[in-house]
């Protein structure tokens, strides 16, 4: 059944803005797996628009998505994003790089196999194995990290508010757990609700609903337009070897999209990787 078994250098999990920018600087030595068909999620799909926009940026790469973002009034002047529109980019860019992304794909087993690990993977495909110099898990909660290497160091859950009146001004609250932040049209605010590490999905949309329908009165000419379908998390960083040859990166780690896909590009396992191809 696994007679076409390939090998890759480096076998990289989660489509996360760290893992495309691995992937821009190693090219064909990297294949990277992510088992939703979505792209950049912990910033994206979980409407983190992030922080620290004003650090400077190290790379040519990473500069370069900076000026096409702001070229196509995705990101302001002033560090406003629009995440909706930041996905159709990154696709785009997966395209015309030609790099290694395998999207609705899971990971049903790993194996140390000594010089390396033996991944075996189901899509709609079937059933498919590699083998891999080295495992990068660049994922908020390391989803194929052995137990005991989730480090989270917070948590919320976020949701994008339109007002009913472009008058009202920007949104207000006393609750301490929330807050706004500036999209990048006026229309466009980013809620951010502070949860408990230990809080469960049912437990997040539940504070998150109960502090909506209780709102004050500064907040009521205010909509929710959508709620994120994933946590906004913010994890140790990386790299870090949990195995070897087998690190945690979390792109979650990092401020905001750009200093995590840089992360990817200047990731120091230079030496590791030429050591994998080998």
């Amino acid at each position: 059944m696994f007679k076409n078994v390939i090998h890759v250098p480096v076998f990289v999990y989660g489509a996360t803005m760290t893992a495309l920018g691995i992937s821009m600087s190693f090219r064909d030595k990297v294949i990277v797996v992510e088992k939703s068909g979505l792209l950049a999620r912990e910033f994206v799909d979980s409407f983190n628009p992030g922080s620290g926009w004003g650090k400077k940026l190290l790379s040519r790469e990473a500069d370069d998505l900076r000026a096409e973002l702001e070229a196509r009034n995705i990101l302001s002047e002033v560090s406003r994003i629009h995440l909706p529109a930041v996905a159709p980019v990154l696709f785009k860019k997966i395209k015309d790089e030609k790099l290694n992304f395998l999207f609705m794909t899971i990971v049903t087993g790993i194996r140390d196999i000594g010089t390396g690990y033996e991944i075996t993977l189901y899509n709609n495909s079937g059933f498919s194995r590699l083998t891999a110099g080295m495992i990068i898990d660049t994922t908020s909660l390391c989803e194929i990290a052995p137990s005991g290497t989730k480090k989270i160091k917070s948590k919320s859950i976020n949701a994008v508010l339109s007002p009913a009146d472009t008058n009202k001004g920007f949104p207000k609250t006393d609750n301490p757990l929330v807050e706004f932040i500036q999209g990048r049209f006026e229309d466009e605010v980013y809620l951010k609700y502070r949860l408990e590490v230990k809080d469960d999905w049912i437990t997040a949309r539940d504070k998150l609903h109960s502090f909506w329908i209780t709102r004050s009165r500064a907040l009521k000419d205010w909509n929710m337009s959508a709620a994120a379908s994933s946590f906004a998390i913010k994890a140790d960083a990386g790299p870090e070897e949990i195995r070897k040859n087998w690190f945690r990166n979390p792109s979650s780690a990092y401020g905001n999209l750009l200093e995590a896909y840089e992360a990817g590009i200047l990731l120091n396992l230079k030496e590791s990787i030429n050591h994998a191809t080998m």
